[in-house]
């Protein structure tokens, strides 16, 4: 998955490189329908990249599946 719109995040974290959706349980589960909060990043194991999160100040996130059509297209 890569971004397409992003606010106050560093170079460095936004050029660490995509995330295979196999890779990505915590999107595999938005993709499948839930709506996926994550309390604290650092710590939770869904998260790709916790160091990253937690060096750039990202605490929590709330993230769910984008359908069109039917056919599930990305997470926000």
């Amino acid at each position: 998955l890569t971004a397409k719109a992003v606010y106050n995040l560093s170079a460095q974290y936004l050029n660490k490189g995509s995330i295979k959706l196999s890779e990505a349980p915590l999107f595999q589960e938005a993709l499948a329908g839930k709506t996926v909060y994550v309390e604290d990043m650092a710590l939770d194991p869904r998260v790709r990249y916790p160091e990253d999160a937690d060096r750039e100040g990202l605490v929590s996130m709330l993230c769910a599946g984008m359908v069109f059509q039917g056919k599930p297209v990305g997470v926000v």
